[in-house]
This record gives C-alpha cells, sequence and structure tokens, in this order.
C-alpha cells in the first residue's frame, strides 16, 4: 500500500497503548506528528481579534473534534471505572484539555473582552469540550454537527463576553 502507513498488531505493546495511538490520531484528524495547537485550523482561531468570533470559530473546531474523539472518550471513560491505566489515561488527557482551555482563556484575557476571569473561562470551556454534551445533542438528540456549533460559540459568547 503505497503512501500509508501500516500499523501491525505487535507494532503495540498492548490494548491501552492502540488506545491512545487512536486517540492521538482521532484528535489531530491524521497520523501527523504535529500538536493540535500548532495547526493552522487552530493558529487561525487564536489569530481572530474579536473575542465573539473567536469564540464561535473555537465552537467549530470544537465540534469537528468532537465528531472524531466523542465515542473514543466514552470507550476510554468505560474502561477506566475498571482498569487503572485506563484512569491515569483519561486523566492525563483531561489534563492536557485543561492546559489547552488555560491558553484559549488567557488569549480571551489580552483581547480586553472577556468579562469574567481567566480562570472561570478555563473551567467552562473545560467542561464543555471533552465529548459529552457533543454525544449527548449530536448522537443522541439528533442535532447536527453545525447546530451544534453554533449553540456551543453562542453559549460561550453570552457566558464570556460582557
Amino acid at each position: 500500500m503505497t503512501g500509508h502507513k501500516h500499523f501491525g498488531v505487535s507494532t503495540f505493546k498492548n490494548k491501552l497503548t492502540l488506545l491512545h495511538r487512536a486517540w492521538d490520531v482521532a484528535v489531530g484528524g491524521d497520523d501527523e506528528d504535529l500538536a493540535l495547537i500548532d495547526r493552522p485550523e487552530l493558529s487561525a482561531v487564536f489569530e481572530e481579534p474579536d473575542l465573539p468570533a473567536r469564540l464561535v470559530k473555537l465552537a467549530a473546531f470544537n465540534a469537528m473534534v468532537m465528531r472524531r474523539t466523542a465515542a473514543l472518550h466514552l470507550a476510554i471513560q468505560g474502561a477506566a471505572a475498571s482498569d487503572p491505566a485506563a484512569a491515569e489515561m483519561l486523566a492525563a488527557f483531561g489534563q492536557q484539555r485543561l492546559e489547552a482551555m488555560a491558553m484559549h482563556a488567557h488569549a480571551a484575557a489580552v483581547t480586553g473582552q472577556l468579562a469574567v476571569s481567566e480562570e472561570e473561562c478555563r473551567d467552562v470551556m473545560w467542561s464543555t469540550t471533552d465529548g459529552a454534551l457533543w454525544h449527548r445533542l449530536v448522537e443522541q438528540r439528533g442535532w447536527s454537527e453545525e447546530r451544534y456549533a453554533a449553540w456551543l460559540g453562542r453559549l460561550w459568547v453570552s457566558l464570556f463576553v460582557g
């Protein structure tokens, strides 16, 4: 298969290693060794000077990532109930997301347009980006991804912009 990387079962030490690799690919949308924060789509979000427009763009970006990761996040969460290694992985993913939301909250504060504390912005963004809301509204309630992204953007704007 020219142009495709092939991973055999022996490439991964165990199921959690495979799950971690699947997570990395799902978050980025490909197997490139490029952090999400360094991707052009997210750079465009940070470059938006108007905070309401930035939050709407970030919500759309988040919805795209949730399409790829929500089910996997739920699977890891299920495994974490009985597997300490999966619980550690889930906690690490949560910490990475918290750090990313702290970056977004700080960038929002720098605009001078943030109407709440950076900590509140970070915590609300963190709690609304783990995939649970996306799963409930898109997968269970039948919302389109576009409707979800628009709603999340409006929610964030209403909470964070004075």
